[in-house]
């Protein structure tokens, strides 16, 4: 094997293995199919999700249900438009489609870009305009703007400080609707409501920062059939 077709095996090996924190991981990187840039967006919809709900929407309390969640495509969607937008949801739930090819970005970023929820958005001259909030911070270890990882309980609705995970590693197929819509959270009545009543448990630690694993395939069998 030359050197040019080590270099494009390494680059095939990368581009099916599963590195990083579960939350934020596309269905594709868990199936072990390939990925691509198209991924990128995938967790991009994730963080915006985040920021407006306040958690992850596949948070669970252990990765291996975090994973189903994002197999199967299971969301707390809040209450629409009251605590979320309609371009807000139509615009997370592009980015969070299964199907990486139609998924919202796969053509490039222009396409993201021209979305509505970004119609008061200059993009010409947004890297010019001054930022709504510049943190100050006492030096380049201070940490007081980071604050603790949560997990949301959808049982009784309310948000606690979840476990650190332990590493682990060595130990279906994407179908049915290309979006998340399906479960948003007019069909799933009130779970949300208690997202605005943050009540941790001061004796669990929560991290994803030692989490790893190397094939996800032959330990994860919980991709459920879709009708």
């Amino acid at each position: 094997m030359n050197e040019f077709e080590q270099m494009d095996h390494r680059a095939r090996r990368q581009n099916r293995s599963a590195v990083g924190t579960p939350d934020y991981l596309a269905p594709e990187i868990l199936l072990g199919t390939g990925h691509g840039c198209s991924a990128d967006w995938w967790s991009v919809g994730v963080i915006l999700f985040e920021l407006i709900v306040g958690i992850p929407p596949f948070n669970a309390e252990h990765p291996q249900t975090i994973f189903d969640n994002i197999l199967n495509c299971k969301i707390p969607w809040p209450h629409v438009p009251e605590e979320m937008s309609f371009d807000a949801q139509d615009l997370i739930d592009k980015l969070l489609t299964e199907d990486p090819h139609q998924r919202l970005g796969a053509n490039g970023a222009s396409e993201v870009k021209q979305h509505p929820f970004f119609k008061d958005i200059s993009w010409d001259t947004l890297a010019r305009q001054k930022a709504a909030f510049v943190p100050s911070s006492d030096s380049a270890f201070d940490t007081s703007y980071f604050t603790s990882r949560y997990s949301w309980n959808p049982s009784d609705g309310n948000i606690y400080e979840a476990y650190e995970f332990e590493d682990s590693s060595d130990n279906g197929s994407l179908s049915g609707s290309s979006s998340c819509v399906s479960n948003r959270q007019d069909d799933m009545g009130e779970d949300s409501d208690g997202l605005n009543e943050f009540e941790s448990s001061a004796n669990v630690n929560y991290s994803f920062s030692n989490f790893s694993f190397k094939n996800l395939l032959p330990s994860i069998m919980i991709c459920s059939p879709k009708d």
